[in-house]
Formats: C-alpha cells, sequence, structure tokens
C-alpha cells in the first residue's frame, strides 16, 4: 500500500466511547461482542500506530481486511 485505503478491523470484546472518540474518522459498530472499526487509513505507518493501539489497550485483533485501495502504478 502506497497511499491511503479504508480497512475494517475487527477487534474481540467493546471498545468504550473514550476511546472510539479518539479515531471519530473511524466508524465503531457493535458486531455481537465484538467492534469493528472502518475507515480510511493513510498509510502503512498509520495502519501499525492503529493496530498497536488496539494492541497496547489489550483488544486482541480477529482481523485486518483492505476494502479499498488507490491502484498502485
Amino acid at each position: 500500500m502506497r497511499g491511503p485505503a479504508t480497512y475494517r478491523v475487527r477487534v474481540r470484546g467493546r471498545l468504550d466511547q473514550a476511546w472510539a472518540a479518539r479515531y471519530a474518522d473511524f466508524e465503531v459498530e457493535d458486531a455481537n461482542g465484538d467492534t469493528v472499526l472502518t475507515g480510511l487509513v493513510v498509510d502503512q505507518a498509520a495502519l501499525s500506530g492503529l493496530l498497536n493501539a488496539l494492541t497496547e489497550l489489550h483488544h486482541p485483533i480477529v482481523s485486518v481486511e483492505c476494502v479499498s485501495a488507490e491502484p498502485e502504478e
């Protein structure tokens, strides 16, 4: 990934509203006891930062899916 892409990240458990507010650019959904975050990630560093933050909050990452991305040239 070189440019922005939309990602869907599913984590085990529910994120509290204070954490979810930090990521206002993401859609936050409850999915049968898990939390699904969907939003635009500008680059790999930003994706890594998001995943690291979730890990630090002790939310096991269930899946990471690239929903759409700009085509690479």
